[in-house]
């Protein structure tokens, strides 16, 4: 698709959405409530599910990544900037996030809603704990960077 369109940039964000995320302030959910990895509520589809119905599964989002992370590597390293694997890189380097939704808090960005309707970005870490573990266990993944 980059070579198709000419894009030098892509940005992945994960479909995610607490279900209380129009009551709660992010940052500030109950980390009593949050589920346990790999549980029924920390996914979509179930009654128990703290998110959305729509939200990504986390599995399917961490299979997504290495899949993209593979093609990226292959064939758009140096060529292409893709922001959330740009930004993992730099943390594993130690230095800070530089996408709200690898933070601990995120809520300083606004979203316009089709709708119109504004609110504040935001995430609770605990939430993208799987997808970023099974990027992690992924054969090609940061450490295969030719630095460091």
């Amino acid at each position: 698709m980059t070579q198709e369109l000419g894009a030098k940039l892509v940005q992945l964000l994960p479909c995610v959405e607490p279900k209380d995320s129009c009551t709660t302030a992010p940052g500030h959910w109950d980390s009593t409530l949050m589920p346990m990895l790999g549980s029924s509520a920390a996914r979509p589809g179930n009654l128990d599910s703290v998110v959305t119905e729509w939200s990504v599964d986390p599995d399917d989002w961490g299979e997504f990544l290495c899949h993209t992370f593979d093609i990226w590597y292959q064939n758009d390293l140096g060529k292409v900037v893709v922001n959330l694997f740009e930004s993992w890189v730099a943390q594993w380097m130690g230095q800070p996030a530089t996408l709200c939704i690898l933070d601990e808090v995120c809520g300083r960005a606004l979203a316009i809603e089709n709708a119109m309707a504004s609110r504040a970005m935001g995430h609770n870490a605990a939430l993208f704990a799987g997808p970023i573990r099974v990027f992690l266990e992924c054969p090609r993944k940061v450490s295969a960077f030719p630095f460091g």
